[in-house]
């Protein structure tokens, strides 16, 4: 399974709540993958069903999924 596909599952097992940025580190760490490539599959060009939640200062809070 992509590390895509893996991230996607997970986020969507938070049911539409917020998945923090710090499991994402996890699971980058668990499938032998950068936390870069793993932000980089995540965006809005290559996951339009993933939001990107930010903190006040603009950094990276998680991840929450919008769709089906």
């Amino acid at each position: 399974m992509s590390l895509k596909q893996i991230l996607h599952n997970n986020i969507k097992d938070y049911g539409g709540y917020m998945m923090p940025y710090n499991n994402i580190e996890i699971i980058c760490k668990r499938t032998g993958h950068k936390t870069s490539y793993a932000e980089r599959e995540l965006r809005k060009s290559h996951s339009p069903n993933v939001e990107t939640i930010y903190n006040e200062k603009g950094y990276v809070k998680g991840y929450r999924w919008l769709g089906i």
